[in-house]
């Protein structure tokens, strides 16, 4: 019995070396797969992260955006009202050149009557000048004439 024993024995504990290798290559690929799992975990967080700066970074592009889509339609609104200020504008100007054309003729009518007023007064003003001097001839010729019925009155009435 000895040998059956020994035997037993040996076959045990080679059985047991061989459980304790098993053992060893489980906890070898346990910690193999704990490494991957680790890995895993550290990608996926890493991955969660990303996915948080880049949903981050979406919202901010989509504030970006909705503050460009509103200046857009500020811009577009402030384009319609320029335009329809340079189209009242452009109204004025038309306005503003009719008048001007229509008080620039008014001006030159003026002036030529003005021109004509005072070729006229020059006109008067001579044709009075020659009324005078004939008015002052007249005057010395009738007084002269007068003087002289009064000296052939009184040298008819002489003796």
């Amino acid at each position: 019995m000895a040998a059956a024993e020994a035997a037993s024995t040996h076959v045990k504990l080679e059985l047991a070396e061989k459980a304790a290798q098993s053992a060893k290559a489980a906890e070898a690929a346990l910690a193999g797969k704990q490494q991957i799992m680790e890995q895993f975990t550290q990608e996926v967080a890493e991955a969660e992260s990303v996915v948080g700066e880049v949903s981050n970074s979406l919202q901010s592009t989509q504030t970006n955006a909705n503050a460009a889509a509103q200046a857009l339609s500020e811009a577009t609104e402030q384009l319609a009202e320029l335009k329809r200020l340079v189209a009242a504008g452009t109204s004025n100007l038309a306005n503003i050149e009719s008048v001007t054309n229509g008080a620039q003729q008014a001006l030159t009518e003026k002036t030529q009557l003005l021109e004509a007023a005072k070729t006229r007064v020059e006109s008067l003003n001579r044709q009075l000048l020659e009324a005078r001097d004939d008015f002052e001839k007249t005057k010395k010729a009738a007084y002269k004439a007068a003087c002289a019925a009064v000296e052939a009155k009184q040298k008819a009435q002489k003796p």
